[in-house]
């Protein structure tokens, strides 16, 4: 049997009420050479519902069950073995692909000549989406970033950006998450290193630094081709604005100390954006470019980066989060010392409860749109899925691969870096 094109790849656990309109997203395309591999991570006694059921009988579903609950890392490792296709791409439970995803994924991939794309992404806040066990928004809010000219992207320059500390988001790296397509091979040679695909707890935002450090170039598209959605039991909400008591985040961190994936022991595992997109990028570092000077990390000027963002709701939580990050500095005397002192600086201090938010805005903000979900009927991921292919429009669907003008006046500087790190580095 021909294997597809295209595996979409849904990892879950005890979300099958966000699961089902991801899911329906997924098969709902205007291109048929793909498959949608679910790698259900529930817990055996939470209840499926008979339209969850049903969904999965779809002749373009492989369905598994996991034969034990697993760590994050490791059910998506468990999904990537279930998969067949030539391009990988994985998303969320809660978040959604537009109709026209893998038909302008594949245009891009065609068109560029390179293996990986990534797409910017639009947003799906669920209206169960909660704080401190209270939704923080009173409807489905909608964000759709306006389009703009897709571009291809160096990768060493992007990890170098990041490593110096750069105003650089993960989110423009190529990992396999929310609109990022990367052909297998790639992704057998990350495997064939380390014997695994993912090597942290954070699979996703792993998948991006490991990618790049094997494709010189990708491409980012202008306009998004997937949703990431936000919901009542998502992780990174959780982990964001909840307490670590907090039982989505006592089961993440549970699974993983029984899982063979450890935490990087240079990054403390804290709240904050610096430790969740930095430990990561020390596991990539280690394995793919541990002797790049460019790609290494001023840990000093980090260490200042994660004590001015620690983030808690308590006196214990503060004394852990202290505890973790002077544990992280201990292989360093002179870290150390210097990670004291800005802990001797730094004001104590507790982020407050956030009380639920009655009307946030609507219309364009910072150059997105958006919408309340149900003035246009779209309560659901695979609804407003729809919707914004709907209002993107085809003029949006030109931003996907770069074109000739804009490729021009990056391409011959790019390949000249390209090449001549590949002669000097080998990579």
């Amino acid at each position: 049997m021909k294997s597809p094109l295209f595996s979409i790849i849904i990892p879950t656990r005890n979300r099958y009420h966000t699961l089902e309109f991801a899911l329906k997203s997924a098969l709902n395309q205007d291109f048929e050479d793909f498959e949608v591999v679910v790698a259900d991570n529930s817990d055996p006694e939470y209840p499926m519902p008979e339209s969850m059921e049903n969904l999965l009988q779809h002749p373009k579903v492989v369905y598994r069950r996991s034969e034990r609950i697993l760590a994050m890392s490791e059910n998506w490792e468990f999904a990537y073995g279930l998969a067949s296709g030539q391009y990988i791409s994985y998303t969320g439970d809660d978040d959604g692909l537009l109709p026209n995803a893998l038909r302008l994924a594949h245009k891009a991939l065609t068109e560029s000549g390179l293996p990986v794309v990534k797409s910017v992404q639009a947003s799906f806040i669920w209206p169960d989406d909660a704080i401190f066990d209270r939704s923080f928004f009173t409807f489905p809010l909608i964000v759709i970033p306006s389009p703009k000219p897709a571009e291809t992207i160096d990768s060493h320059s992007l990890l170098k950006r990041f490593a110096n500390l750069g105003a650089v988001s993960y989110n423009r790296f190529p990992h396999l998450y929310n609109g990022g397509y990367v052909h297998r091979d790639i992704l057998e040679k990350i495997k064939s290193k380390t014997g695994r695909l993912f090597e942290s707890i954070t699979p996703d935002v792993y998948s991006g630094y490991a990618v790049a450090a094997h494709c010189p170039e990708f491409v980012l598209t202008g306009t998004p081709l997937n949703i990431s959605g936000r919901s009542g039991k998502s992780n990174g909400s959780a982990h964001t604005y909840r307490k670590m008591s907090d039982q989505i985040i006592q089961d993440f961190k549970s699974l993983n100390v029984q899982s063979s994936i450890p935490h990087h022991p240079q990054i403390p595992y804290n709240r904050g954006w610096f430790p969740v997109v930095y430990e990561p990028y020390f596991k990539a570092r280690d394995l793919f470019f541990p002797n790049d000077a460019e790609l290494r990390v001023n840990r000093k000027k980090l260490m200042e980066k994660i004590v001015g963002d620690i983030y808690v709701y308590d006196e214990a939580e503060w004394n852990d989060a202290v505890e973790k990050i002077r544990k992280s500095a201990q292989d360093d005397p002179v870290l150390l010392q210097y990670t004291e002192q800005l802990l001797s600086q730094r004001q104590k201090a507790f982020a407050e409860e956030v009380t639920r938010i009655a009307e946030p805005k609507t219309g364009f903000y910072d150059s997105c749109l958006y919408l309340n979900g149900n003035d246009f009927n779209a309560q659901t991921v695979d609804q407003a899925a729809v919707l914004m292919q709907k209002i993107l429009g085809t003029e949006a669907e030109k931003q996907v691969a770069p074109t000739a003008s804009t490729q021009t006046k990056l391409e011959l500087k790019q390949r000249i870096r390209t090449a001549a790190r590949v002669v000097i580095k080998g990579y």
